[in-house]
């Protein structure tokens, strides 16, 4: 009650298909929309799991009974703080922790959420850790809090700024649930004194109303109207964002393989930390490191195509080399497998704007296996794998390709940026790339909109952009994924003409 500060109890959260406990999937916020408490469920994770285990539901509540409807696939990130706006678009921030009851795997990230497929689409990085609620104020302005700081967010970028330190709490305690009214009076509570407080916005001073009884109380939600607020332009900008090639937006992320070919990852192009999105998983071929890895994508309608290349082992013949063209789910990271087979091994990969594909032999022996290719560069029908020769680079084994804005068709190895003829597949040396340690190549590139090209190396867990005039990089951030190879950029080439370019 937002007048004494006493508390009900609803019901016990139930539902048929989970056991909703804090030690295994447990809510721990909520938001009001249309009569229903919207929630993120989310399971906890022994200390052996790894983030690829993560995972997350959205649930509807039954104000009345606590009864919980599950609501789209499985989210393969952990998430907590939830917010709904007056237009029915949920907002939700990556979670991560380790602690006695269990391990939770999320980020930084500010996400848009599908209320019916549980989808994320990704805005951008907070850069805060852990926020613990999320409340918008009767002006639509969308606030979080974490660490007893309250901040506003960028619905655009996810930048956040902060607004005022809590204070006022009993013995310090961190606030962790935080609601507007109508009024714009801004409400509080903590898991770990039954307190119910009203914070001003302005200073952060944090006023007593009253004791609620509850235990352990997190996040939170009051009935309110955000006024102002223009539904049919909303509508008509989340169906643009959600819509099937989401994940795959202009310059949303470095989409890349990772874990030694055998996972999908994404790294934001604003703070250069990566997140998993998960593994490579096909019914027909068992696609790991040692065996079908797949090292390389480029992004075509919504979807990543890329090749899987066959290890062979050491006494085996150039004969015997296949790999297929591989179509990857951008959102769960399933293959399914397309053209092939194809008798030679294959790596570096692109799709130029009307949706032909290019790529380049592959020859190589390590530990793991051998590969057979050539220096050439191809044509290869997504279909059926048919390779057309394009001709002769002369160069071995290059790592990734990549068009720029105006569709030219870039390559790297050695640490060197050649552009390619798509006619003839002549290379030329534009230049050397420095400002990496020694023994780091850059092996993955991917030009945005404007023409910044961005960079990994698998040696290294940096996220870098590149200079095309100079070949000096700069440093966006850390990653943390290990061994990324190849990426691609969500981006369409300008002034191509697909009824002449074929």
């Amino acid at each position: 009650d937002l007048v004494s500060g006493v508390a009900t109890d609803v019901a016990k959260y139930e539902n048929p298909e989970v056991e909703i406990l804090r030690t295994a999937w447990f809510i721990g916020d909520g938001a009001i929309y249309e009569d229903a408490f919207y929630v993120i469920l989310n399971k906890r994770l022994t200390v052996d799991d790894t983030p690829e285990d993560a995972q997350a539901r959205l649930g509807k509540v039954d104000m009345q009974t606590g009864a919980v409807e599950l609501l789209g696939e499985v989210i393969p990130l952990n998430v907590i703080a939830l917010e709904i706006d007056a237009c029915g678009q949920i907002f939700t921030a990556g979670f991560t922790l380790s602690n006695q009851i269990g391990e939770l795997f999320g980020d930084t990230n500010l996400y848009r959420v599908d209320r019916e497929s549980g989808s994320l689409s990704l805005i951008g990085d907070t850069g805060l850790e852990r926020i613990m609620d999320l409340s918008f104020d009767p002006e639509g302005t969308l606030w979080g809090t974490t660490g007893n700081v309250l901040y506003t967010l960028d619905m655009e970028t996810g930048a956040p700024t902060e607004m005022a330190k809590i204070t006022g709490t009993e013995d310090d305690l961190e606030i962790m649930g935080i609601a507007f009214t109508s009024e714009g009076e801004l409400y509080g509570t903590t898991p770990y004194a039954d307190a119910f407080y009203r914070i001003d916005p302005a200073t952060g001073v944090a006023t007593e109303v009253g004791r609620h009884g509850l235990e352990f109380m997190h996040g939170g939600d009051i009935p309110m109207e955000i006024q102002g607020a223009d539904c049919e332009a909303v509508t008509a900008e989340s169906a643009a964002a959600m819509s099937s090639d989401t994940a795959a937006t202009t310059g949303a992320g470095f989409y890349t393989s990772h874990e030694g070919h055998e996972h999908l990852g994404m790294i934001d192009l604003a703070s250069g930390s990566g997140s998993d999105i998960g593994k490579y998983e096909n019914p027909d071929i068992n696609i790991l490191r040692t065996e079908w890895p797949l090292g390389n994508g480029a992004i075509y309608d919504g979807a990543i195509y890329g090749i899987v290349n066959k290890r062979l082992p050491a006494d085996a013949t150039r004969d015997e080399a296949e790999a297929w063209v591989t179509r990857t789910d951008i959102e769960s990271g399933a293959v399914e497998l397309l053209g092939g087979p194809i008798n030679l091994s294959l790596l570096a990969v692109e799709v130029d704007a009307c949706g032909t594909m290019f790529a380049a032999g592959f020859d190589f022996e390590n530990e793991f296996g051998v590969m057979f290719g050539d220096s050439n560069l191809y044509q290869v029908d997504r279909e059926t794998g048919a390779l057309t020769v394009v001709g002769d680079t002369g160069i071995e084994q290059l790592m990734d390709l990549a068009f720029d804005p105006e569709g030219t068709l870039w390559a790297t190895v050695g640490n060197v940026l050649y552009t390619l003829d798509p006619a003839t597949g002549a290379s030329t040396e534009v230049v050397a790339i420095t400002g990496v340690d020694e023994e780091i190549e850059i092996m993955g590139l991917g030009f945005t909109d404007d023409g910044t090209l961005y960079a990994t190396s698998p040696e290294s867990e940096l996220f870098y952009t590149i200079d095309l005039a100079t070949g000096d990089t700069t440093v966006v951030g850390e990653h943390g994924l290990f061994f990324p190879h190849g990426g691609d950029i969500p981006m369409v080439p300008q002034n191509v003409s697909c009824e002449a370019g074929g």
